[in-house]
């Protein structure tokens, strides 16, 4: 079995109902794209195919589809170019931070103001969970409440991985 198969997989095992699972939960398509068109995802052989079909037939960046089907695809991309979550994180951070408009908007920003604009705008983005930062005796606190098993370790470690690279670019 290809890795990204075998990483997808195991991923939909630890699901209730594999794709089917938490379907109040879903993601912008728009990360996804920027995804696909940074690390194609070629092996399509034996995925699901709900992956196969965001894959071959991409839906518009504003779509919202099922969080399962954007970590699967995630998964499989990383795990077809050898890479993890925290190196993709990263790598669209650094994207990001290309734009002037970017760069020169954190500049102006502290880490608490990051954290707290990043829990306020994460239903933008993602429904069915929720991120919250607090102030906690002097520092600040970062929360993301979500379903059983939908974000992996490594998917979650990927997220701080693009939050600590924008603060330290802030």
């Amino acid at each position: 079995m290809a890795p990204h198969l075998h990483t997808v997989q195991s991923y939909l095992d630890t699901l209730p109902a594999g794709l089917a699972s938490y379907p109040q939960c879903s993601s912008k398509m728009s990360s996804l794209l920027f995804q696909l068109r940074r690390r194609p995802l070629r092996g399509l052989a034996g995925l699901p195919d709900e992956v196969v079909e965001v894959v071959g037939d991409p839906p518009v960046a504003t779509a919202w589809i099922p969080t399962t089907v954007f970590i699967a695809t995630t998964l499989a991309i990383e795990a077809e170019h050898g890479i993890t979550d925290v190196t993709l994180a990263i790598e669209s951070t650094e994207d990001m931070l290309e734009s002037s408009l970017y760069r020169f908007t954190l500049r102006l920003l502290t880490p608490s103001m990051i954290l707290r604009a990043g829990a306020a705008t994460w239903g933008m983005f993602h429904r069915g969970s929720t991120f919250k930062a607090r102030a906690v005796a002097g520092a600040l606190e970062a929360t993301l409440e979500f379903p059983p098993m939908l974000l992996p370790q490594e998917i979650l470690q990927g997220f701080a991985a693009g939050f600590e690279a924008i603060c330290r670019a802030s």
